[in-house]
């Protein structure tokens, strides 16, 4: 087995164990019995429990990071590449929503020390998304689709979208089409044209 697909297999075993446990009740054990490898492959990939807990918020950093740039590569409009990013990532959200809540930055369990870490981690690379989808507002502006704004706060918005998109399935279950119609708030707004 590659090594990639053995650190996959760990941290999605850790996402399992540290929704159903949380941080302080989950041991290595737990984690290397569940993923099917020695505790000591675990060690092999993540120098403790804490690394191993920013190891799986990284990896879903990754992931967004990686779609946004082949959607940024991809030949359509930037009010098309936007709709697509937000229907994957509110899908890709909505399929791992039970790791979403051990990667909650207001944790209050979590001591101080791993908090930095997180924060950091979390910080420059939520930058650097905003930068990535900044980069396409500012493509739609340009090409005239987009109204003129600051592309950060464009992307910020988009961002925040996103986030109410996924909060509001679980919020409002009842709802129908929630997806579509926080695209078309996100895109369009509120204001009758």
């Amino acid at each position: 087995m590659k090594k990639s697909d053995v650190r996959k297999k760990i941290i999605k075993a850790a996402v399992k164990i540290f929704t159903q446990r949380g941080f302080f009740e989950t041991r290595i054990e737990d984690i290397s019995k569940c993923a099917g490898v020695a505790k000591g492959t675990v060690y092999l990939y993540f120098k403790d429990k804490p690394s191993l807990y920013a190891g799986i918020i990284a990896e879903h950093f990754d992931d967004a990071v990686a779609l946004l740039e082949r959607t940024i590569k991809s030949n359509v409009s930037p009010t098309e590449k936007l709709t697509r990013l937000a229907e994957d990532w509110i899908g890709y959200m909505l399929r791992f929503k039970n790791s979403f809540g051990i990667q909650m930055l207001d944790n209050a369990n979590l001591t101080s020390h791993m908090m930095k870490v997180i924060h950091r981690q979390a910080f420059a690379r939520v930058a650097e998304i905003i930068d990535l989808v900044g980069q396409i507002i500012r493509d739609g502006i340009e090409q005239g689709e987009f109204c003129k704004m600051d592309p950060c706060i464009g992307a910020f918005h988009f961002l925040n979208s996103i986030r109410s998109a996924f909060t509001a399935h679980l919020f409002i279950p009842q709802a129908k089409n929630v997806d579509k119609e926080i695209i078309r708030l996100m895109l369009v707004g509120l204001k009758k044209h």
